[in-house]
């Protein structure tokens, strides 16, 4: 989950990044610190960089993360943002993406004085038939709740983003008695998703997911 900022927060010792101008931060999660920025030769376009932090025991992270970023590549349904690349600089992982407009479905949802039935329909049909459409190009999510989905204000177009993640399910233990972690994202974790033996996303999980932010 990542908790956005209402209000522009100074950068103190920003991650360094060559190629890329980090001008604010967004917003911080147990994962990852998450920046605006541009890259130098084209700053007319705005990007998010996640910078991620050193959570997880794989031993090839970066590797595991770039097959990741490859294999979301055959995902072109505009309701959904995948990430543009994997940089790194030294031992630091960054997920660049683009940056959209909207707000989080927790954020849009708590500024409502009231749900009407038709906005949530319209909300929860479009959200299951762009993770139908995730699902026929044979990509689970595996990450499916509230901070993942942006809804513009107004229009109600929903995107789904943070098909990454860098939380290995050996790295739950960490977070199990972190208030937000078990409000905010295990509330959304189907229970193959909690570390057994068997481990393993699939497209059930997202199905679970779906279920738990439909009756949230």
């Amino acid at each position: 989950m990542i908790e956005t900022t209402s209000t522009t927060a100074p950068l103190k010792d920003p991650p360094q990044l060559d190629s890329y101008v980090l001008i604010k931060k967004l917003g911080e999660s147990l994962q990852a610190k998450v920046y605006q920025g541009y890259h130098k030769h084209i700053p007319e376009c705005p990007l998010v960089v996640k910078y991620l932090k050193q959570l997880s025991s794989w031993d090839n992270q970066s590797r595991h993360l770039r097959q990741k970023i490859d294999r979301l590549r055959v995902l072109h349904d505009p309701r959904t943002c995948t990430p543009l690349t994997l940089e790194s600089n030294n031992n630091d992982q960054f997920i660049i993406q683009p940056l959209l407009n909207g707000q989080p479905l927790n954020v849009w949802t708590a500024r409502q004085q009231t749900l009407k039935l038709a906005d949530f329909f319209r909300l929860a049909c479009s959200l299951a038939n762009t993770v139908r459409s995730v699902h026929d190009a044979g990509i689970p999510h595996g990450g499916i709740k509230p901070h993942n989905i942006l809804v513009q204000a107004g229009s109600l177009n929903l995107r789904l983003i943070d098909f990454i993640t860098s939380l290995d399910s050996r790295d739950v233990s960490h977070f199990i008695y972190d208030p937000e972690f078990v409000s905010n994202t295990l509330a959304y974790t189907s229970p193959k998703q909690s570390g057994g033996i068997n481990y393993r996303v699939d497209f059930s999980t997202d199905l679970y997911s779906l279920g738990a932010e439909s009756l949230s």
